[in-house]
């Protein structure tokens, strides 16, 4: 059995920005991106898609796809796919997530790893939420409680205590039979409405546990979304030159 994990979701469908998984980003398919992230954190890595074009791109870069049909989310995609391999734990990695390294997954690992697993605990990576992304309804704003358990998950936030709210990360870990579960659970109204997909565990009594983590103030919804991230990855390549050449 291998001890983790990491599937990574991906379609062509996407409302918001149709191919996004294949978009470009430094040279690189995103998704693919994402995939090297994962492996180069030495996660043993698989694209779970139901896109021969996927599928075809990742193959040609040496990345091991699971083949899924259709699914409501993800997260249930990759709940298809855990069943065709043996894994203890998972890990989720959105595959419109390419600014999460290598060194973020292995810390997001060591936090699944450090604490003690129960049947009704999932963990979901959060990050500072970026000003301009206060008003943003395709991010998804995280709050917690003290304990660093998730207690809110939405679009929308008031201008009141936007210092509370986190964005949540598309990065999802637990025990493996834990994610085939959430895919048993029926999708909650709430979940629906709002397009979260994790509100369906909450809204179902399970727990979902933050880790926060740094360097990844974006996820690709849209082409402003891939602006953002060349732009955000261009001040952190000018300022490792800028640290170089002290």
């Amino acid at each position: 059995m291998i001890p983790f994990a990491c599937l990574i979701p991906a379609r062509m469908e996407s409302q918001r920005y149709p191919g996004k998984a294949l978009a470009m980003i430094e040279g690189q398919a995103m998704v693919v991106r994402c995939a090297h992230n994962a492996m180069h954190a030495d996660l043993k890595t698989w694209v779970c898609t139901d896109s021969e074009q996927i599928e075809q791109v990742c193959r040609q870069k040496s990345i091991h796809v699971i083949k899924t049909p259709r699914c409501n989310s993800g997260t249930d995609r990759c709940a298809w796919a855990i069943k065709q391999i043996d894994a203890e734990h998972i890990i989720i990695l959105q595959g419109d997530e390419p600014l999460v390294q290598p060194e973020e997954l292995k810390l997001f690992q060591e936090k699944i790893e450090t604490t003690k697993s129960r049947s009704n605990l999932l963990f979901n990576g959060i990050t500072g939420l970026p000003a301009e992304s206060f008003s943003d309804f395709n991010v998804v704003k995280a709050s917690c409680h003290s304990n660093q358990s998730i207690n809110a998950l939405t679009r929308s936030i008031g201008e009141n205590h936007q210092a509370m709210w986190k964005r949540q990360m598309g990065l999802y870990g637990g025990l493996a039979t834990n994610f085939i579960e959430f895919a048993q659970l029926p999708p909650s109204p709430a979940e629906e409405q709002n397009s979260i997909e994790m509100l369906r565990w909450l809204d179902h009594g399970r727990a979902l546990s933050a880790v926060e983590l740094r360097g990844a103030p974006y996820s690709v919804d849209t082409p402003d979304d891939m602006d953002r991230c060349h732009l955000f990855l261009q001040k952190q390549q000018s300022l490792s030159s800028i640290s170089g050449h002290k």
